[in-house]
């Protein structure tokens, strides 16, 4: 525990000392972080985490390493990418505590960096990423991490509109990660502007979630035969990948309905939608030939929260699945990361600064104690040892 405690404290303390400085010291203190994260995934125990890392990764690492890439494109039906990754970073050095620590290098640099882009609290947003159950994820997802740094890279082409990069970018997560092809939708479903729209979309897929069932196994299963040959995983995802509890759910609900009260969507009389984050406002004005064209009063960074917003909507409705099949919580990620930046950013709108402040700090707690006392027992991160100890 007094590893995850020193990260947290790190995490506030370093803000405090250097964030109020100049430019180079806010710099030192994400490279600070940065680097601390990396170090805690790093040096971790293989028995860290869930029973990837040890019961599936490490053993197929070493299988590879003794094996040629022909060996491995023909052995792998998916992912392959990955695997000769790791190989190729076997050739520097033939040791799996090498390769894992590498590994974990690109996921903590490219949220470190989102953080920093796009944050307005980044101290805020670093517990989040703690509390969110975002973190653990690199102790045994280890391709749904590489995919998922990739993703993040890919959410700055959905913000500069450049959607050729940004198709790029999500083929080179998929060949890492089967699954990180999902982000895809991402593109043209961040432009919803209607509020109906998207708590429909979360209501009709919690209806589905209750009403369907099981029959949603079916569905997944058909869904896996298209993209496979062998729809052996399957059976993986059926004994370990049983449904999740709705807490996970209820805390992105929770933080939806809360950047929600801050966000309002309002039609003006002329008939030009208007979004406002309480004070922002961005203004969609259609043209002669029925395009539409944004203009926007404030800092033009600021439309992010709207493109993050809508991202939030789509990790939500995956998750109405999660209590039926585990799986879908690992599918939300790739857009619920992004409330790790829409939260705290939300809060800064808050006009009252001593509101402003409560809520800051009290978010801050409810997820460092959340993360303390409930995601690291459930991802089987304590007691935290290096991968020299027994």
């Amino acid at each position: 525990m007094g590893v995850y405690l020193s990260l947290i404290a790190l995490i506030i303390i370093g803000y405090m000392v250097f964030y109020s400085q100049e430019q180079a010291y806010k710099n030192i203190y994400f490279v600070m972080i940065a680097l601390f994260l990396i170090l805690i995934v790093g040096l971790r125990h293989i028995s860290l985490g869930i029973f990837d890392t040890e019961r599936l990764y490490v053993p197929r690492f070493e299988r590879f390493f003794n094996q040629d890439y022909m060996y491995i494109i023909r052995n792998r039906r998916k992912d392959t990418t990955f695997y000769i990754f790791a190989r190729l970073l076997s050739e520097i050095y033939s040791n799996v505590h090498f390769v894992l620590f590498v590994i974990g290098i690109p996921y903590m640099l490219s949220v470190t960096r989102l953080i920093r882009k796009y944050s307005k609290i980044p101290w805020l947003s670093f517990l989040l990423f703690l509390g969110l159950q975002y973190f653990m994820l690199s102790f045994f997802l280890l391709r749904h991490v590489v995919g998922l740094a990739i993703v993040i890279i890919a959410f700055d082409y959905i913000v500069q509109r450049k959607p050729i990069k940004f198709v790029i970018c999500v083929l080179i997560a998929t060949a890492f990660h089967l699954m990180s092809f999902i982000f895809i939708v991402a593109y043209p479903l961040t432009r919803i502007k209607s509020m109906k729209v998207r708590v429909s979309m979360i209501g009709i897929c919690l209806l589905l979630a209750l009403v369907l069932g099981d029959g949603i196994l079916l569905i997944v299963h058909w869904v896996l035969s298209i993209f496979l040959d062998n729809t052996e995983r399957f059976a993986i995802f059926q004994i370990h990948g049983i449904g999740l509890s709705y807490v996970g759910y209820l805390i992105q609900l929770v933080v939806f309905v809360t950047v929600t009260f801050m966000y309002q969507r309002k039609v003006s009389k002329e008939g030009s939608s208007m979004l406002t984050f309480s004070g922002l406002k961005i203004r969609i004005k259609p043209l002669k030939r029925g395009e539409k064209k944004v203009f926007i009063d404030g800092p033009e960074k600021e439309e992010v929260m709207s493109i993050m917003y809508n991202l939030s909507a789509i990790s939500l409705s995956i998750m109405s699945f999660t209590a039926i099949l585990g799986e879908f919580f690992r599918v939300s990620s790739f857009f619920g990361i992004f409330n790790i930046i829409l939260l705290p950013n939300a809060i800064t709108y808050i006009k009252s600064s001593s509101i402003r402040m409560a809520a800051k700090v009290g978010v801050g707690v409810v997820f460092v104690l959340y993360f303390l006392f409930f995601n690291l027992s459930n991802t089987n991160g304590i007691p935290y040892r290096m991968f020299w100890q027994n």
